[in-house]
């Protein structure tokens, strides 16, 4: 927690495809933060990290054109970024505590519309579950890759069925 100014901020939001860079107040307070967006609930450490808004070009005003798969940066006090990627938005009349923290996504992003008078609710996910299943894919490509290539060689090069034979691990040691 850095105070400024008499008020406690806990983070830094930037969200760059929207030109937006906002501080995080440490406490929600429905009544009083028009200054800047704050924490309503939870920690971008165990992703449960809830922050409220106004919907005002200085604040959320963005949270009707921003767009899917958009990249939102969440800058703590310390220095450690967290990045997400927007997965969805959801709009409700009523923004109870249950709707706001959605176990589904690691942060969530919300304010009211003053247009529609609904609750918009930016949801976003810590990309590395993608990340984790991309490379289980990639893992799965280059070794179907690798024993395909292993029988052609088998099959068309002289003396390496012996080589095989004799060396179980060409890959990883001990392994493969």
């Amino acid at each position: 927690v850095l105070e400024i100014n008499g008020a406690d901020y806990v983070a830094q939001l930037e969200i760059p495809s929207q030109a937006v860079v906002l501080p995080v107040a440490d406490q929600w307070n429905s009544m009083g933060f028009s200054n800047s967006p704050a924490r309503f609930s939870g920690s971008a450490y165990d992703k449960s990290l809830v922050i409220g808004g106004v919907d005002h070009p200085r604040q959320f005003g963005f949270c009707d054109e921003i767009e899917h798969d958009a990249v939102l940066n969440i800058t703590d006090m310390t220095g450690v970024q967290f990045s997400y990627i927007v997965s969805r938005i959801d709009r409700s009349k009523h923004a109870q505590t249950q709707w706001l923290q959605n176990e589904e996504y690691d942060l969530t992003l919300f304010c009211r519309s003053a247009y529609s008078m609904e609750y918009i609710a930016v949801r976003c996910i810590f990309p590395s579950r993608e990340v984790f299943l991309l490379a289980v894919a990639i893992a799965a490509v280059i070794i179907c890759r690798t024993e395909l290539e292993d029988e052609m060689l088998i099959k068309g090069l002289s003396g390496y069925k012996d080589y095989s034979e004799k060396v179980k691990y060409r890959l990883i040691p001990f392994v493969w």
